[in-house]
């Protein structure tokens, strides 16, 4: 719509309808119908002149009731058949089911009418069947208002096709559910309607003005937002006229035609009006588009018609044009001729050196696709032979230093055994030699110079001295012993087949060499291991192989610890290492090491196990250790070997090997 300035102020216009009755009772206008009651008695004896005025006096506020609802249903009439005329202009349903809606409620008034005019026979006295039936009549107003809304607020329907006939159908229907509503109040015993010294005192029409209410607050509203017209919106608007209707009734009328009754029968016929204005808006806007649309088709059609004219001498200079250039086309034909000729030949000598550079061209893109293909394979040999040197050079060195450290535990074992077992002895003369000093003290009294002697050699200390000296050797060669067998455990010369192992003592060994590691250095915290072993058995590997995959992995944590440490980062202010083991579907060992440092990102992550691949700095790190490590699991034990890490939360290594090599051959 291009406007909705009318349906706006109509707004006011309502508004001011709807308050003036109320204004002008508070200046003292009565608006109820003047009640002559009839006078049988009276009757006898009057002229038929008279006693028709004296009826006419007596029904006269049935008669302004009467005129009333018919006015309101002529209007309901008028806005079904507007609806039908809107409808078979723009195909809008929703105007339609609108109309027949508030068509069918003007039907249900009408029925009111009927029987409150006796029209319609029943056994219900007046007073209280016109109040009862008013009361079902503004019900079923409001509740096929809010269904007529509410089928369009709840669905999404799209143009309807039907015709004349479903509007009938319907009409009928509804006329027929208002009759049969009618009827049952006319033939059924009615209880009292109005209360006159009540606050309510018709309380029959609160449910009406509770459902205009709503419909006002929440339906209409939302019902003109989906579907915007001016005849949506005067519906929104008919809603004031709707409450002040029931306001009056419900609050205010205590009896039949008096001035509250009067007042809200009058403002019903507004209630009727105001959507009826809204759809006459509605209607000459589409017959302002049809006149618009039809002045555009017409200039339109003068339009072509010009352009016609136009065409036509367009055509027919063409039409010279065409007979000029068909005698060049001929010229040009027999030229054309010669020219197809001379191109046959040449084309015939350019398809034959094509031909013989074809074949070149094709010979050496074969000869092109061998070379690079050639190339491709000798850079991934080239390749793999230097990460093959790499693992040999990185092998041999473990290998190397494997011995090295077999035989310098070896070395070391020799008198170190010796030492531990005279340490003993020497321990036992010891305390023989002193036992034997204190029995010549007890038995010969020392002479001046052997009294000097003792004091000047402090005899009571080397006395009590000498047995805690003897026991921290003991202790040390016992330190010094535990310190071999653990290079001796990790080397592992003695093992290079593949043999059941505890991998507990492997990772204690390993913990072992690297102890010096783990040491607070230059002011900084002391690195914690913490340990959870699981019930891990024997498990069937290469001892030597796998204490170098714990090495290279808490080497690495190390690593990465010391580099927190020394960056400051808060999340480490405390290193730890946390090793852990467990038997996983009781054919796999499980061994976890995790560290509390710096992470890693994805990127990193995914080439972390790549040959050569390194994070550290120069002269740091070689990228071998976590490569060789992978296929020492992988590869030489069928195991599995997966990092978990993020940014800012450490890094996982999961090591997952078989417990038993020969049960995962034979599977």
């Amino acid at each position: 719509m291009e406007t909705m300035r009318i349906p706006f102020q109509l707004i006011w216009v309502v508004v001011a309808i709807c308050v003036l009755p109320s204004l002008l009772n508070l200046l003292g206008v009565d608006f109820a119908s003047p009640k002559h009651p009839f006078e049988v008695p009276a009757a006898v004896g009057m002229s038929p002149r008279a006693f028709v005025e004296a009826m006419q006096y007596t029904l006269s506020g049935s008669f302004l009731h009467t005129i009333l609802e018919w006015s309101a249903f002529c209007i309901a009439l008028s806005i079904v058949i507007l609806s039908l005329i809107h409808f078979s202009l723009k195909r809008d349903a929703v105007t339609l089911i609108i109309g027949v809606a508030m068509f069918c409620a003007g039907c249900m008034d009408t029925f009111h009418a009927l029987a409150a005019d006796r029209l319609s026979q029943g056994i219900a006295d007046s007073q209280n069947l016109i109040p009862l039936t008013w009361a079902v009549c503004r019900l079923f107003n409001a509740l096929i208002l809010l269904g007529g809304a509410g089928i369009f607020l709840a669905t999404k329907p799209g143009k309807w096709k039907g015709g004349a006939g479903f509007v009938a159908i319907a009409s009928v229907s509804f006329a027929v559910a208002s009759y049969t509503i009618v009827y049952f109040c006319t033939h059924s015993a009615i209880p009292a309607t109005i209360f006159p010294n009540a606050l309510v005192t018709r309380p029959w029409d609160v449910p009406p003005l509770l459902l205009f209410i709503f419909a006002g607050i929440f339906v209409f509203p939302r019902f003109y937002d989906a579907y915007p017209s001016h005849f949506s919106l005067a519906l929104a608007i008919s809603v004031i006229p709707q409450i002040a209707v029931q306001l009056h009734i419900a609050f205010g009328s205590t009896a039949l035609f008096d001035n509250h009754f009067n007042i809200a029968h009058f403002l019903k016929i507004i209630a009727y009006l105001v959507p009826f204005i809204g759809l006459s808006s509605d209607y000459i806007h589409t017959l302002r588009e049809e006149a618009l649309t039809v002045d555009k088709l017409e200039a339109t059609q003068k339009i072509l018609l010009d352009k016609t004219k136009q065409l036509e001498l367009i055509n027919l200079e063409l039409q010279k044009q065409i007979a000029e250039r068909q005698q060049v086309e001929e010229e040009l034909h027999r030229s054309n001729v010669e020219l197809e000729r001379r191109v046959e030949e040449r084309t015939a000598e350019i398809r034959q050196t094509n031909d013989l550079l074809l074949l070149e061209v094709s010979e050496r893109k074969q000869s092109e696709n061998r070379y690079r293909e050639k190339s491709q394979e000798l850079k991934i040999t080239l390749l793999n032979l230097q990460k093959t040197q790499a693992q040999l050079i990185q092998t041999e060195k473990i290998s190397s230093l494997g011995q090295l450290v077999a035989g310098v535990a070896h070395e070391i074992n020799n008198p170190i055994n010796f030492i531990h077992g005279n340490i003993n002895y020497a321990c036992d003369y010891a305390n023989s030699l002193l036992y034997l000093l204190h029995l010549y003290q007890q038995q010969y009294p020392p002479t001046p110079e052997i009294d000097q002697e003792i004091e000047a050699s402090d005899l009571d200390f080397i006395i009590e001295d000498l047995p805690k000296l003897l026991k921290s050797m003991h202790l040390g060669i016992e330190r010094i012993r535990e310190i071999v067998q653990s290079l001796r455990s990790f080397s592992r010369v003695d093992q290079a087949e593949m043999k059941p192992v505890d991998i507990h003592e492997g990772i204690d060994s390993t913990l072992l060499i690297l102890q010096y590691r783990l040491k607070a250095i230059a002011g900084g915290p002391t690195i914690t291991v913490s340990k959870e072993y699981g019930d891990l058995p024997l498990v069937e590997c290469y001892a030597g192989q796998m204490n170098q995959v714990f090495m290279n992995l808490l080497s690495n944590a190390i690593d990465a610890l010391e580099e927190s440490v020394a960056k400051e980062e808060i999340f480490c202010l405390l290193p730890s290492i946390k090793i852990s083991t467990a038997v996983e579907d009781e054919k796999l060992a499980v061994i976890r090491i995790a560290d509390n440092g710096p992470g890693m990102t994805e990127e990193v992550r995914s080439h972390l196990f790549d040959a050569f691949f390194t994070t550290k700095p120069v002269g740091k790190g070689t990228g071998l250790g976590l490569s060789i490590s992978y296929q020492i699991v992988v590869e030489k034990h069928s195991g599995s070997m997966e990092c978990i890490s993020a940014p800012r939360e450490g890094a996982e290594f999961v090591i997952k090997i078989p417990i038993s090599q020969n049960k995962i051959s034979q599977l």
